[in-house]
Parts: C-alpha cells; structure tokens; sequence
C-alpha cells in the first residue's frame, strides 16, 4: 500500500480513538504495545489527562513546572484551533495505577499552539495547561526538563497507559514504559513521504510489535533524561512503521513564552540552559 494512503488510513483510525479512551477492567493486561511495567519513581513527570465528566484516562502528559504540563494539541483542542474548556479536563500526577489514586489537579488554562493543524499530520501539536494549583514536588511527583538540544539517532524511553492494539476493550492498570529508537527526518520521509515529516516532526520505533496506541497521546518521549518528544500520531499499533511525535526542542521558545508565569527560580528548577 503507498505510504501516503496508509497514512491517511492511519490518521482516520487514530482521530477516532487514540485520544479519547475509557478505562476499563476488562483487559488489564493490555498496554503499549510490548511494553514493560513501570516502578515507583521511575517516571515521577509522568500525568493522566482525563475527562471532568467521566473521570476516564484521554491521553499523556508531562510535568514540566508546578503549574504547569505538557501534551498534544489534539488532546485538548475542540473546535480547531479553538482549545476545550479547562473545565473539561483534569490532571492526576504521582500516580502508576490508572484506576485508583495519585494527585487530581483541575486544569485552569489551555494553550495549544496558535498554528496547529491537524489536517497537516497534526503540525504543531502541542499545547501547554496551566495548572489551578502547584504541584508539591516530592519522589513520585517531580518535573522533566525540557529539551535543551536535538535529538539525534538513539535510544529513548517512552511511558503511557495506552492499549496492547487497537480495537482493544480496555487500558493497562499499571503505567507501561518502552524503549524506541529515533531516527533522522531522511529516514522516517522514506516511510511516510516528504509531505508528511516536517522539521517539528521527530520519529521513532518502525519495529513490528513496539510502539505507541490508543490512550498514548500526548505522552513524553524522554532522551537522555529530558523531554523531547510527545506522542502525535501513531500506524495502527505498532505495525512495523515509524511512529510521529512532537518534536520538543522545535518548539522551546514557545514553550518558554507559555510557562512565563513561573518564577525564575521555579524556571532553573525544571530548564536546562
């Protein structure tokens, strides 16, 4: 099949399902696909973006302040470009369990970027929330800096509660984690085409049974140790293409423009010069 139709396959499936999951106890051995359990402490930036009404998992995000966390755009927009009410979603941190527990945090602000677009492969899809209250930082709840240079090829870890395959009745009960291997722009363009892979776009994985699902976006791709990637857009669930996310680094003076309401001193805690 050529790229583009299958990506246009792709796209349609994960529109409908990647960012809006409802928990379930049916099959909680399901998770990104192939993964691992996570521990304690392991991924203590690690957020479950959920539905106000129903309470249910939507997508992954990242710690990246006290007030505020990262995921994707198409997360939290609603009529494009126009973001959903912060009322309609809520953060719980500190947490592995995606059933029970953590730290529920209501969500004050939205800001996705001004120039998202997801009829483009989700160009620009990323989005800041403010907080209503801090974070207290402590073991299990703690921020990821942003990146501070590009990502090159190599190895980095991804975490969320998204499915084992798609359709799959339920999520995992315990957060998954998975190391993905990144790649450059020449490399995923021969995949998915030059109209697809943009400078914002950083890929990662292409192994057959390894990669993201639905419930994983939004997610944080860590590389050596801080945020460069958010989960975008994936390829049915691991079948051996590479999978998209927001590049990080792309977007770290908006990124900065949009958590300026921090102190300075919060600022050094959680950004690498």
């Amino acid at each position: 099949m050529r790229p583009m139709i299958m990506l246009v396959l792709c796209l349609l499936i994960l529109l409908v399902g990647l960012a809006t999951v409802t928990v379930s106890s049916a099959d909680l051995e399901s998770r990104l696909v192939n993964g691992d359990v996570a521990t304690y402490t392991e991924f203590p930036w690690m957020v479950s973006l959920r539905r106000t009404t129903s309470k249910s998992h939507t997508c992954g995000a990242a710690i990246v302040t006290p007030d505020h966390v990262i995921t994707a755009a198409h997360c939290v927009a609603d009529d494009v470009p126009t973001p959903i009410s912060p009322d309609a979603r809520f953060v719980v941190t500190g947490q592995l369990s995606n059933v029970a527990g953590g730290r529920a945090t209501d969500v004050a602000g939205v800001r996705i970027h001004p120039e998202y677009d997801p009829s483009a492969t989700w160009r620009n899809d990323i989005a800041v929330l403010k907080l209503a209250t801090p974070i207290p930082f402590n073991a299990l709840e703690l921020p990821v800096p942003i990146a501070s240079a590009d990502v090159g090829v190599q190895p980095c870890i991804l975490s969320g509660w998204g499915r084992a395959y798609t359709p799959a009745s339920g999520l995992p009960s315990r957060l998954q984690k998975q190391i993905l291997e990144t790649m450059t722009k020449e490399t995923c363009i021969e995949t998915w085409g030059n109209s697809s892979i943009y400078d914002s776009t950083l890929c990662a994985g292409g192994v057959l049974g390894e990669g993201v699902c639905s419930g994983d976006s939004g997610g944080p791709l860590v590389c050596n140790g801080e945020l460069a990637g958010i989960v975008s857009w994936g390829n049915l669930c691991a079948n051996g293409l590479p999978d998209g996310f927001t590049r990080v680094f792309y977007y770290r003076d908006w990124i900065l423009e949009n958590i300026a309401d921090v102190t300075p001193q919060e600022n050094r805690a959680v950004l690498t010069d």
